[in-house]
């Protein structure tokens, strides 16, 4: 996508906030509990482990006494170790044969996020010795605190210490709820408690139990929390337990599959969907994100259920398209913005702010026209003659795929070619002019741009050619305020 990895961005700002927090130290002013606090925010939001290690060590150091946040930070940035990493985020499910790799000493790089079993550091070591220091130091802890105890718990496996904790602290017994043999009434945790379950809850459960390959339990648990509390679910706990599911429906195959067990918890192919619709009807009525229909599709195409990969390719458009038109929008807020304050009837706060919102819009959109292109190369690389009868073959074939493209146009390639059983079928969407003035299209908002010349408040004069503004007289500090971006908007 032409963009900076997250995990090396979110580097980068540690880095520059840990040269603020030595530049302060340097100055002979030493760092308070609320600088300390911040730091492992920043870091925990971030998911760097390593880094919250060396700032808690410092803090130590320092004779800094953690508060519950800093605890909670800290315990979060361990668990969630590399959760931003390409590498890594999609390794946290627990089987034998990751159990293996993440206890060895020398774990390859996808596994190396954090480690278990009795192996040097363990992430479950971390967490009880810091459950541990909490007591001692009076420390209180709340709901979030045992949400990452059981987070941490669950990445060794120990799925029984998980059900003592839900039993203790949160009056959840597991086995009778999964029996359906528990009280009539069952206690609830008082309002007033620190411990009193939130959505927070709601995902810790879906996350832990999803990576440890039980779906059953996660959704039962889920609802029975979401039910006795009055909880919403919320879309990120749809999203985990959509996630681990759509990954357990995904049967692993071969000798190594069989060796290590890795379809442990293994699900039917249809179980996804049918998920899928109890989130989306009465009464739960969650919007699917973008990601959810990318799961969708793969799994309607693993298992020949052509019909809806239509069906989802649709809505994947109506998305696809409000993040076009919102990403333009903000675009021109930011654009007027920053005329506004080279002209000097609006502050440099606004423009900034302005900017903020547009790059955000502006990678959503980005994302989403490359999944829609990746969507129309799926339905072109799907056809598998083993699924399908010779009557269906040619309906898929000659009529649906030639429909899909053409309501998907605006994502697919100018020309399309695809074999089928009698040869080849070739489809030119865009004609060599279109296709120019397709390719001018990333330099459309400059032209649209009225030439003309402004002064600002200043006295700096702003010359405005093609939209492009050149600041003459600006000072040092504003020699990089202002940057025209490529858009390339579809």
């Amino acid at each position: 996508m032409g963009r900076v990895p997250l995990q090396q961005v979110h580097e980068g700002y540690i880095a520059s906030l840990s040269n603020i927090a030595a530049n302060r130290s340097t100055a002979g002013k030493r760092l308070r509990l609320a600088d300390y606090r911040a730091l492992l925010r920043a870091i925990r939001v971030c998911a760097l482990g390593r880094e919250s290690d060396g700032l808690w060590a410092k803090m130590k150091k320092a004779g800094i006494v953690p508060d519950t946040a800093c605890y909670n930070d800290y315990l979060a940035a361990t668990c969630w170790d590399g959760l931003h990493s390409s590498i890594t985020r999609h390794s946290y499910r627990l089987t034998p044969y990751t159990m293996l790799v993440r206890s060895r000493g020398k774990r390859e790089p996808r596994f190396a996020n954090f480690r278990i079993g009795e192996y040097g550091k363990t992430i479950k070591a971390t967490m009880t010795l810091l459950v541990q220091e909490m007591r001692k130091n009076g420390t209180p802890a709340n709901e979030e605190t045992f949400a990452h105890v059981m987070t941490a718990l669950s990445r060794e496996g120990d799925i029984d210490g998980v059900k003592d904790v839900l039993a203790k602290i949160f009056l959840l017994d597991v086995d009778a709820i999964m029996s359906d043999s528990g009280l009539a009434k069952p206690p609830l945790v008082p309002t007033s408690s620190p411990f009193y379950p939130t959505e927070t809850l709601l995902f810790t459960i879906a996350h832990v139990f999803g990576t440890n390959n039980d779906i059953p339990a996660a959704l039962r648990l889920v609802d029975h929390v979401s039910q006795l509390y009055s909880i919403p679910v919320p879309v990120a706990t749809w999203r985990e337990l959509l996630y681990w599911t759509f990954v357990l429906a995904f049967p692993q195959k071969g000798r190594r599959a069989a060796q290590w067990l890795l379809n442990i918890g293994s699900l039917p192919g249809a179980s996804f969907n049918q998920l899928f619709k109890t989130m989306i009807n009465p009464p739960y009525d969650i919007t699917p994100t973008m990601e959810m229909i990318k799961w969708l599709m793969s799994n309607a195409r693993r298992i020949s259920e052509w019909d809806l990969m239509r069906v989802y390719i649709e809505r994947a458009q109506r998305i696809c398209s409000a993040s076009v038109e919102e990403s333009w929008a903000a675009y021109k807020d930011y654009r007027d913005a920053e005329r506004d304050y080279l002209l000097g009837i609006a502050s440099r706060e606004r423009s900034h702010r302005a900017r903020a919102v547009f790059e955000s819009k502006d990678v959503i959109r980005s994302r989403n026209v490359r999944t829609m292109r990746g969507f129309v190369h799926m339905i072109l690389g799907k056809t598998t003659l083993a699924h399908f009868s010779m009557d269906d073959y040619f309906q898929w074939d000659r009529r649906d795929i030639p429909d899909i493209l053409w309501e998907n146009r605006r994502w697919a390639p100018h020309l399309v070619r695809y074999k089928t059983i009698g040869g080849v079928v070739e489809m030119q969407f865009r004609t060599p002019e279109e296709i120019e003035e397709s390719a001018s299209a990333a330099n459309l908002i400059a032209k649209k741009t009225t030439v003309y010349n402004a002064t600002t408040t200043t006295g700096q004069l702003v010359d405005f050619h093609d939209g492009v503004p050149s600041i003459h007289g600006v000072s040092e500090e504003g020699q990089d305020d202002f940057e025209y971006l490529n858009l390339g908007m579809n």
